[in-house]
């Protein structure tokens, strides 16, 4: 009988696939007489293979949202400040310095940028577990 990564890599591979579905791999594996035990197993490590790659498709959305969040504050701030020196926005004598909203942009966007770096390398609590078998 094979190893357990020759069984799942096929299933790994077509985990992107829109009509892929845990029960058909169920399935499969029952019609080629695999023990409860080892089915069992094999599509726990696939269930969680499916929901790291949900939860890093979700994170990078995250990610990039509040990038642009940062982005646009910091851009909201220098244009206050450009915007009450040059005149376009009338303040009297004196102008605005938004430094509040550049600092706090630029901080929110860098953090975010790192947040993959810290988070990314790191395995996940069920990644990989059941394969070296």
């Amino acid at each position: 009988m094979r190893s357990k990564p020759d069984i799942i890599e096929p299933y790994l591979k077509k985990l992107d696939e829109k009509n892929f579905d845990l029960s058909h791999v169920r399935k499969a594996l029952e019609e080629k007489d695999y023990p409860e035990e080892e089915i069992k197993a094999i599509i726990k490590i696939l269930d969680n293979e499916l929901q790291q790659r949900a939860f890093e498709k979700l994170n990078n959305a995250t990610r990039f949202n509040l990038m642009g969040l940062g982005l646009t504050l910091t851009g909201i701030g220098i244009l206050v400040t450009f915007g009450t020196f040059l005149g376009f926005i009338p303040s009297g004598n004196s102008f605005i310095l938004a430094y509040g909203p550049i600092l706090g942009g630029i901080s929110l966007s860098v953090s975010a940028y790192f947040s993959k770096k810290k988070n990314g390398g790191r395995e996940g609590k069920f990644r990989n577990q059941g394969r070296k078998n």
